[in-house]
């Protein structure tokens, strides 16, 4: 499988490919390979794509392999651009991580806190994120008053957890959720201005 992009305010968060249950982390120009594959017919899906992009005929593609031969798919993304920034989210963020289950939207008792640190400049951000005393780094977009913040996760079997977090931005309250892009897991999260 191969990725292009092109277009302005790109995915920077990248995608995720998938045949069938497995899914593995692609990058924006990027290649994955899948092997051990028998033959026959498989859809290859291109998943995690921004609001603002689209791929050319759609995120999934048919491919048939024959034995002892390699068959490719190629996903050529463009994106658009977002509308500027309407908030500055500059400064310091707190609040509580409420885990959810995603399947029944149910929270399943575990709790946190939650801090964020950023630095905005234009639409870009820059951030430290904090939960349970561990601390990752993160990047992010304002567009109008939406926050869309993702960072890398622990290494996982499946690779390395992407959580993506999108937020509301009203004066000093944030309010969104989060979503790990490898596990089955999500949360809520409210947070407000420090």
């Amino acid at each position: 499988m191969t990725t292009s992009t092109t277009g302005e305010d790109l995915d920077l968060s990248a995608y995720v490919v998938a045949i069938g249950e497995d899914e593995r982390r692609i990058e924006l120009e990027d290649d994955a390979t899948f092997g051990q594959l028998s033959a026959g017919d498989y859809t290859v899906r291109l998943l995690d794509l921004a609001e603002n992009c689209s791929v050319a005929g759609g995120p999934s593609q048919q491919v048939s392999v024959t034995g002892g031969s390699t068959a490719a798919a190629t996903f050529q993304v463009s994106c658009v651009a977002l509308p500027p920034a309407e908030v500055d989210v500059s400064g310091s963020w707190a609040g509580t991580y409420r885990e959810v289950n995603p399947e029944t939207r149910q929270e399943n008792g575990q709790s946190g806190p939650l801090t964020y640190e950023l630095e905005q400049d234009t639409d870009d951000v820059t951030a430290a994120i904090t939960y349970l005393s561990v601390t990752y780094a993160g990047t992010g977009r304002v567009s109008g008053n939406t926050l869309t913040l993702f960072f890398l996760g622990e290494e996982t079997d499946s690779g390395p957890g992407k959580i993506t977090a999108v937020l509301e931005v009203s004066g000093d309250e944030m309010v969104g959720s989060e979503r790990e892009q490898m596990d089955d897991w999500a949360a809520n999260t409210e947070l407000t201005r420090q």
